[in-house]
């Protein structure tokens, strides 16, 4: 009896240090997943920040590819029109050759020639004067008939090369616009540009940083794993020791039951004898006598 009782003692020690143990392991365990909530948390943060400045990043790629795009399609113009102006220059330079080559033939300006045509139309037809003048007079004035026509063709040829020139200044004032707008559109996607490559340098640092606190709750789940472990192995030898203490406290309880009733048995079986020989008896011997079922011995 005393060395169950000792057993039971050893046994309830036991389960003492290791539920002290085990709250030990909480602790540590409630420690580790509060670190683990906090690199979550951080690595998570910086997550959406990853995922902001990747579409930030993208935007003004984006951006600055369809800035370059514009700027191929306004040099792409710009090329047309500096090929055409060549044309147009070559054009005008031909005309200008034949307009020095007219008014050469023409010898003087229109303007002059109908002047002159007119003084000599107007002397053939209202002075008299000998038939050899007028001859000569009548000869000069087809002559300048038909240098009228000659220089009437190079005004012609004139307003064709100045409307050739008043075209090409249209078109290289065009030219210049695209090439301020490419200098600006250029300069705006080179600005896109710069500021992405800021975007990516700070995407690569965060990704970085939450690498790193990915990598630090990797090591804790590694360092939580062996605890968690010892938790279900030191739950398991709890039950272990809980349904040994209780066999164990059931096993004196049933000895000392059995203690109990012998020991009540030798009293009545006492009492019972001490009542057939006329022996006092106290009232719990008595009483043991009546609570066993027993009839008093009657009385000589």
């Amino acid at each position: 009896m005393a060395d169950s009782g000792k057993k039971l003692d050893e046994i309830a020690g036991d389960f003492g240090s290791k539920v002290a143990k085990l709250k030990g392991l909480f602790s540590k365990e409630e420690k580790f997943w509060g670190d683990i909530k906090k690199l979550k948390s951080d690595r998570d943060k910086l997550n959406v920040r990853v995922k902001e400045l990747s579409s930030k990043g993208k935007k003004l790629r984006d951006e600055r590819d369809k800035m370059n795009e514009k700027v191929a399609s306004l040099k792409k113009k710009r090329s047309e029109l500096i090929d055409k102006i060549k044309s147009m220059r070559g054009d005008a330079k031909a005309i200008a050759g034949e307009k020095r080559s007219l008014s050469k033939d023409a010898g003087e300006p229109s303007v002059k020639i109908i002047s002159r045509l007119n003084k000599n139309l107007n002397k053939l037809l209202s002075e008299d004067m000998p038939l050899e003048k007028e001859k000569k007079l009548f000869e000069d004035t087809v002559s300048l008939s038909e240098k009228l026509n000659i220089a009437i063709k190079a005004d012609e040829v004139h307003d064709s090369m100045l409307s050739k020139y008043r075209e090409i200044l249209l078109i290289e004032n065009e030219i210049n616009a695209l090439s301020e707008s490419i200098r600006g559109t250029a300069k705006e996607a080179e600005e896109k540009h710069l500021e992405s490559v800021k975007v990516y340098a700070e995407l690569d640092e965060v990704r970085k940083q939450s690498d790193d606190f990915h990598k630090k709750l990797l090591v804790k789940y590694d360092e939580i794993k062996p605890v968690r472990d010892e938790i279900t192995s030191l739950k398991s030898e709890i039950k272990s020791t809980e349904d040994e203490m209780e066999d164990t406290y059931n096993t004196i309880a049933k000895a000392r039951e059995t203690t109990l009733v012998k020991k009540r048995a030798e009293k009545i079986s006492e009492a019972k004898e001490k009542l057939k020989t006329g022996k006092r008896i106290s009232f719990d011997d008595f009483k043991a006598v009546i609570e066993s079922g027993g009839s008093l011995p009657e009385q000589n």
